[in-house]
């Protein structure tokens, strides 16, 4: 038997469970290999107790980190205008860069991501908000000269 890259020896396989427990709190079982966790260290001891008639394995897991970043661009030329900010969490767990939109002097909103509120997930996620530049129009008032 064969469970997360740990051998239980056949003649305790009838008595063996493989235990995950996150960090040293027992109080939760990892087994199903929930989505954000991995293995904190290899297990020294995969044979249990052998001497007596029933073996348990434990093997301690830890949450996966994530990172989403937020991003500001000018939507005309594509260049980022100001510092990006990222947010960190983990695998699984929700965020939201709702509150991350930023005024930027000299530019105006113009676009925001379409989902501000997500799950952090095993790959990298970027936000972008998008901005354009703010523009002055100079109107000059002429008079009409009557000469030909």
């Amino acid at each position: 038997m064969t469970n997360a890259g740990i051998t239980v020896p056949e003649e305790l396989q009838q008595y063996a469970t493989v235990y995950y427990s996150e960090n040293e709190n027992t109080d939760r079982d990892l087994s199903k290999a929930e989505n954000g966790w991995k293995t904190a260290e290899e297990v020294t001891d995969k044979t249990g107790i052998l001497n007596e008639k029933e073996a348990t394995i434990t093997n301690t897991m830890v949450k996966i980190p994530s990172t989403v970043i937020v991003k500001y661009v000018d939507k005309n030329t594509g260049e980022e205008i100001s510092d990006e900010k990222e947010k960190e969490g983990i695998i699984g767990d929700p965020f939201d860069v709702t509150d991350d939109v930023k005024d930027i002097e000299g530019y105006t909103l113009v676009e925001e991501p379409e989902e501000k509120i997500g799950t952090y997930t095993p790959e990298v996620q970027e936000k972008i908000y998008y901005y354009a530049k703010n523009t002055s129009v100079l109107v000059k008032y002429l008079e009409k000269d009557d000469t030909p």
